[in-house]
């Protein structure tokens, strides 16, 4: 079983650590996401905790991530034991992961409008571009807020204004989806 574990690994990419702190940093995040929705997805390892399985799933990924990442690691303080997998992956985002600034990132989330996408499609940039905004516990009533506001159309806009403070995040969602079908009906009807 083990190669054929091995074989279907080799479709991860070693971790590309050449760039600006900003690009290492953005690809570093999806990396170590592909990598352990690679590994969850397959069962390995973490069945049950055990400390032979979080030293072979540590040692994995530090096989997957490649030269680059285990001569920087060897660099790195306070990396843990060879058994401690969540230490060595918070080790490496502190080098790898860039501290944003929040002030910057939500001047970037207060600027962005729907344009051509839909609302879903809208709901999904705000989403991945609130990652550094710091909104922790708001961040729902921000991208509400934002979708609200930077709609397309004030028909909907109304809509989701009229439900004043009971609008939640979930709530305009649902709404938008359902204007848009009714929005594609009304054209419909008046094509006929």
């Amino acid at each position: 079983m083990a190669a054929a574990i091995f074989s279907d690994l080799r479709g991860i990419q070693s971790f590309d650590a050449t760039g600006d702190g900003s690009t290492v940093s953005i690809r570093w995040k999806s990396w170590i996401e592909e990598f352990e929705a690679y590994v969850d997805s397959r069962g390995l390892f973490i069945e049950d905790g055990s400390d032979t399985n979080k030293a072979q799933r540590k040692a994995l990924l530090s096989y997957m991530a490649g030269a680059t990442v285990r001569e920087t690691f060897k660099t790195l303080s306070d990396t843990g034991t060879n058994k401690n997998y969540d230490k060595a992956v918070k080790v490496l985002n502190d080098h790898y992961v860039v501290k944003t600034n929040a002030t910057y990132q939500r001047h970037i989330f207060r600027k962005m409008s729907q344009g051509e996408d839909t609302i879903a499609q809208f709901f999904t940039k705000l989403k991945k571009a609130s990652d550094g905004c710091e909104y922790g516990a708001d961040l729902n009533n921000q991208i509400r807020n934002q979708v609200v506001g930077q709609c397309n159309s004030d028909r909907l806009r109304r809509k989701l204004l009229e439900r004043g403070d009971l609008l939640t995040l979930n709530e305009t969602l649902k709404i938008a989806a359902t204007y848009k079908t009714v929005r594609k009906y009304e054209i419909r009807g008046t094509e006929s």
